[in-house]
């Protein structure tokens, strides 16, 4: 009988605890649990971030059940956790899980961040640094903290502390596997949870602008951007555990790209100067075939194919780099801006003008066509902003002499002759050069022709367009010396052709790309020549950067 009142009495306790304990977690998730039920019902009032100014930045779990993940309601720290409206940092992937730092069966994290209202307190960010681990404070803060104490400024032996106020339990807000006291010993950094770091600085250009990366190797080469943080670590096993962002300082014009003008706007032409007013070289880089993933040997051949790049263009200076295609790999390329970006750092490093057309892999699973595009035309020293609607691009260029050279890139998925019958005057130049991804069919000549390089893919070339029926005929009346492509990772040749118009492959500049044995990771170059009265090419490959090889004339006049 005793024992059965002892049970009892152990029963009754155990409820009276239970039910406590219930109500002290609805009274201390009860703010929670209201942000918890607007997100799940919420009709958003902002739109993804894709630029501005931001006063806050943290990341933020998004619950599977809640209604979209583009705008979240959710605690401002730095504003004594007053309840606002955060936007997602835009990404333009199709599939959400590939930029989530986190990810469940009930919930996906991302980065968001609150758009400054105006408001003088704290102001908007000027300085942003993530940690690649959360518990850990980011080297960039831990160097100010070193400068300060180098410059014995007595502020940095203030012992500053920093403790993340959260309930007992919550069982609807993320638990940060922060440490409960984080010491940061310098004056502006500000923590703002999850390993990010802010400053709020008057003194200084505030962040307009904060872009995400996936892969790695990425490297940050934009004028006014700054990478800060490379490889941030998500969860294991998923598809890419890196992430990185970036910053823009300011919006001011790239230096270097005075040499571009708009001619002639109604036809989208654009004027190039070439050095010194006498010649005009032309890189030519094709079918690289980046990939941007996480597979080791793949990081590794990118990364030799962009220091190939590198290397050519600082032992050349050429005036433009022209890439013809397949500079993506399809359904294997994880990230087209990262690939692309990845690509154009040389250019942008070196200041160097270049245009891009798409091939057959310039594709992704996770975005249309036209963002590919787009992206391409708002990235420092582009000239495609200046193309066509069909994406075509005609350059001019004139030389001391008196004489004129046009550039034609043309895109192979579009017609060219009504892109044509707009430059009719540049039939009157007396040089001109051709580039796009597809070889035409007059590329399978028959009979004895002459030929400079490697000719192993001889297999009939079907014309994707009407227009590649007639495309020599034109550029014939276009005074075209020579037209060079990419597609065929095996040719590297030039041969002669009608009119001795010489059609040519650029190559395949991609290290670790399938091509015959004995071939190597190449590019081409032409120079137009105006005092020489001349257009001659030559070719680098990855094994002899140093040496040039197949070098011939295309074009001998006498001025």
């Amino acid at each position: 009988m005793q024992r059965r009142l002892r049970h009892r009495r152990i029963i009754t306790i155990l409820r009276r605890l239970a039910i406590a304990s219930f109500f002290l977690l609805a009274y201390s998730s009860r703010s929670s649990f209201i942000i918890h039920l607007q997100n799940t019902f919420n009709v958003p009032t902002t739109s993804e971030y894709r630029g501005g100014l931001i006063d806050d930045v943290q990341s933020i779990r998004c619950y599977r059940w809640f209604g979209q993940c583009r705008s979240l309601i959710a605690k401002q720290r730095s504003s004594d956790d007053r309840i606002v409206s955060w936007s997602r940092i835009s990404k333009n992937l199709t599939d959400e899980s590939l930029y989530s730092i986190e990810t469940s069966f009930f919930y996906k994290t991302y980065l968001y961040v609150h758009e400054w209202d105006g408001s003088v307190n704290p102001g908007p960010i000027s300085e942003l640094a993530i940690s690649r681990d959360s518990s850990m404070i980011p080297i960039q803060v831990t160097q100010d903290v070193q400068r300060l104490i180098k410059t014995s400024d007595s502020s940095v032996f203030h012992n500053h502390v920093h403790r993340e106020r959260r309930p007992i339990i919550d069982f609807f807000t993320r638990d940060h596997s922060d440490s409960d006291i984080i010491h940061s010993l310098g004056e502006d950094w500000k923590y703002k949870g999850g390993g990010i770091w802010c400053k709020h600085r008057s003194d200084q250009d505030p962040i307009t602008n904060i872009q995400l990366y996936l892969g790695s190797g990425f490297l940050e080469s934009r004028p006014n951007w700054k990478e800060v943080i490379h490889e941030y670590s998500r969860n294991k096993g998923h598809k890419s555990q890196l992430i990185s962002v970036t910053r823009e300082i300011n919006n001011g014009h790239e230096k270097g790209e005075q040499s571009v003008i708009i001619k002639d706007d109604d036809v989208l032409r654009i004027s190039l100067s070439p050095h010194y007013g006498k010649s005009l070289k032309i890189l030519q880089i094709s079918d690289i075939h980046f990939r941007c993933s996480e597979d080791t040997i793949a990081v590794l051949s990118e990364f030799q194919t962009k220091h190939f790049i590198s290397n050519v263009i600082s032992r050349e200076r050429p005036d433009l780099v022209v890439v013809t295609g397949d500079f993506l790999d399809g359904d294997n390329s994880l990230d087209y801006q990262a690939c692309i970006m990845k690509l154009v750092q040389p250019m942008i490093k070196s200041k160097t003008p270049y245009a891009i057309t798409t091939g057959v892999s310039d594709y992704s699973r996770f975005a249309a066509i036209s963002q590919i595009q787009d992206f391409i035309k708002g990235l420092p020293y582009s000239l495609n902003r200046y193309a066509s609607p069909e994406g075509h691009l005609a350059i001019s260029s004139h030389f001391s002499k008196g004489t004129d050279a046009a550039i034609y890139i043309l895109d192979s998925f579009h017609p060219v002759k009504q892109f044509f019958s707009m430059q009719k005057d540049y039939q009157t130049y007396r040089y001109a050069l051709a580039f796009r991804h597809l070889p035409i069919p007059e590329y399978r000549p028959e009979g004895v022709f002459p030929i400079i390089g490697q000719y192993n893919e001889q297999s009939i070339v079907k014309s994707k367009l009407f227009d590649d029926k007639i495309l020599q005929k034109i550029m014939y009346s276009f005074n075209v010396k020579a037209m060079s492509c990419g597609h065929e990772h095996s040719n590297d040749c030039c041969l002669q052709s009608r009119g001795d118009m010489w059609l040519c492959y650029g190559g395949s500049a991609g290290i670790g790309i399938d091509r015959m044995n004995g071939m190597e990771p190449s590019v081409r170059l032409f120079n137009i020549d105006g005092d020489l009265d001349e257009v001659t090419s030559w070719k680098r490959n990855f094994r002899l950067i140093e040496s040039v090889y197949d070098y011939q004339y295309i074009y001998q006049g006498q001025l």
